[in-house]
């Protein structure tokens, strides 16, 4: 079955009735019709936002959480790409649970500051099988209010962790917390995810970064990165 097949009306079910000569479907029993109504209300009632994508981040359908939130009717969601609608770029993140999902035929999660809710909240990606078992789309689950308000206001903290005990070129070495923060950084994260994930402030993450650059020799986030992956601080 497609993903499209899924709302009930696809192309399969369509072309069916234009031949004329395929056999309509075995109605629906009256206890499915219930367990179907059932699972409609509780997906709609739902705060969070539930929607399906297929494997080109095309979003199938979705629950009326999701078009509240984005001020569209649902038949303007249909179609669009996940990544504009949740994120507003031309683009999927680089920790996208969605394409994850996709390769590694596992549920994955991960925290995002998305532009549609305009705060932190956690997204899982479920994937959904074909007949073969491989991996054609996901049931994406964005969760309100799962934002760890305390994040944002942490107080400032020093780096802290022991240092390397040698440094290439005679730089100053990195500590712990300065290397937590490169990891992220080098997984294309921003900022403010950085801080939300180490549970720092921004301007803590921020003056990580410049004192990286500084005591490296560096003058770019590029540069950042090709120290990070000389020394194995990301793989």
């Amino acid at each position: 079955m497609r993903l499209d097949d899924r709302r009930g009306d696809g192309p399969v079910q369509k072309d069916q009735r234009e031949k004329g000569g395929a056999k309509e479907a075995p109605a629906s029993s009256d206890h499915e019709e219930e367990h179907y109504g059932a699972w409609e209300a509780a997906v709609n009632g739902t705060v969070d936002l539930i929607s399906i994508h297929d494997s080109d981040f095309r979003i199938v359908t979705a629950n009326r959480a999701l078009a509240l939130a984005a001020g569209k009717e649902l038949r303007e969601l249909i179609g669009r790409k996940c990544y504009e609608v949740f994120h507003g770029t031309a683009e999927p993140p680089a920790a996208c649970p969605h394409a994850r999902a996709l390769r590694q035929g596992c549920t994955c999660t991960d925290e995002f500051l998305g532009a549609l809710l305009g705060t932190y909240a956690r997204v899982s990606a479920c994937p959904i099988f074909d007949g073969s078992g491989r991996p054609v789309g996901t049931v994406h689950i964005v969760e309100k209010g799962r934002r760890r308000e305390k994040a944002q206001e942490a107080p400032e903290e020093e780096p802290h962790g022991p240092p390397d005990s040698y440094a290439p070129g005679g730089h100053p070495p990195l500590t712990l917390r300065q290397k937590q923060v490169l990891q992220l950084l080098c997984e294309g994260r921003s900022a403010k995810e950085v801080a939300f994930r180490l549970k720092i402030s921004t301007r803590t993450v921020e003056f990580h970064k410049r004192q990286m650059i500084e005591n490296l020799g560096t003058r770019t986030l590029a540069g950042l990165i090709r120290y990070a992956i000389t020394q194995d601080i990301v793989k």
